[in-house]
């Protein structure tokens, strides 16, 4: 069990940890080299990456946490075809990620119409059964009535 336990471990990827600097300046520390490599293989068609960062809970909005990175091949994208190629490459990402969020949209609007159909023909057979069982019931005591107006002689 132990070495199966081991196994686990060295597979799960590392999480990054260095003293004296927040988890997002890890993050960018690691990933700028790749990008820089990313310039140095296609330099002749790349102007620019960007990466964002999408955190848990409410980092997302905590003030001082970096949520991306944009980088040019000399550092910082300053030129006007680089930013307003930026920003165009931005609004097709931003586009693909609408488009999957109405996708989920619609598959679970789907799943909430199936959800919503049997509810409430189960619902319609619970009111079936209490009706039945309120007879049933009215009948069991209708019954106990009869035999305590008609007592068997033993």
């Amino acid at each position: 069990m132990s070495e199966a336990l081991d196994a686990e471990q060295d597979a799960a990827p590392k999480m990054l940890h260095e003293p004296g600097k927040t988890f997002d300046i890890q993050i960018i520390e690691k990933l700028r080299p790749a990008l820089y490599t990313c310039f140095q293989h296609h330099g002749d068609m790349l102007r620019s990456i960007g990466v964002f960062f999408d955190y848990y809970g409410a980092l997302n909005d905590t003030p001082g946490i970096q949520n991306g990175m944009w980088l040019g091949p000399q550092g910082s994208v300053t030129s006007p075809d680089g930013i307003i190629g930026s920003a165009g490459a931005c609004l097709t990402m931003l586009e693909s990620i609408f488009e999957r969020a109405f996708q989920v949209q619609a598959q679970t609007r789907e799943n909430l119409e199936v959800v919503l159909t049997e509810t409430y023909k189960r619902s319609q057979e619970l009111e079936r059964l209490k009706e039945e069982q309120a007879k049933l019931e009215a009948e069991v005591e209708s019954r106990k009535e009869w035999l305590r107006q008609h007592p068997v002689a033993e």
